[in-house]
């Protein structure tokens, strides 16, 4: 910038001031979308992303770093970062709690109700447990008498890792029809 005056005698002066423009300031950044987010295992996750935009540069480009097991439960931090064209950056974190809150798959091996003569044997088929990754146990209670006549409730439980249980039933009647 020049500054100049002139008297009314015709002396003139001057002054220059060198102003210098200068970019300190990182983008603004924004996260799409929550910065803890809970997500349930087993399903995929897509990350809703963030936008930058610099006071200079306008939009500018947004870097990702981390990835999310969603198969497996934990806790995964994403961290996004921008910088600017001379250099300055800023970043952005979201937490991603990977949960499980849903119970194991079951299937019975064989029918949900099965009737025998008295005195047959009864041949236990057993269950199948299915969940995230884990080899499950499948617990059975009840029991049956092949030679008394009635109905035999038999139960099917299983529990994953995180405490989520479920369970099935299959019905043995016993009748005497001999």
């Amino acid at each position: 910038l020049t500054y100049s005056v002139t008297d009314s005698e015709g002396n003139m002066n001057s002054l220059v001031r060198l102003v210098n423009i200068v970019d300190t300031t990182g983008p603004i950044m924004t996260l799409n979308g929550s910065s803890v987010v809970t997500h349930e295992a087993g399903s995929t996750y897509n990350d809703a992303g963030a936008s930058a935009l610099d006071l200079v540069d306008g939009s500018v480009n947004v870097l990702i770093n981390g990835s999310v097991n969603s198969n497996l439960v934990g806790q995964y931090t994403l961290t996004y970062t921008s910088t600017d064209t001379v250099g300055n950056s800023s970043s952005l974190i979201r937490v991603v709690n990977v949960v499980d809150t849903t119970a194991p798959e079951m299937s019975l091996n064989g029918d949900v109700e099965v009737t025998l003569e008295a005195g047959s044997e009864y041949v236990e088929l057993g269950a199948n447990a299915v969940d995230l990754n884990e080899n499950l146990i499948v617990s059975i209670s009840g029991s049956v008498n092949n030679l008394v006549p009635g109905q035999y409730v038999l139960t099917y439980s299983v529990t994953d890792s995180e405490g989520n249980m479920n369970s099935l039933v299959r019905l043995v009647n016993i009748v005497d029809t001999t």
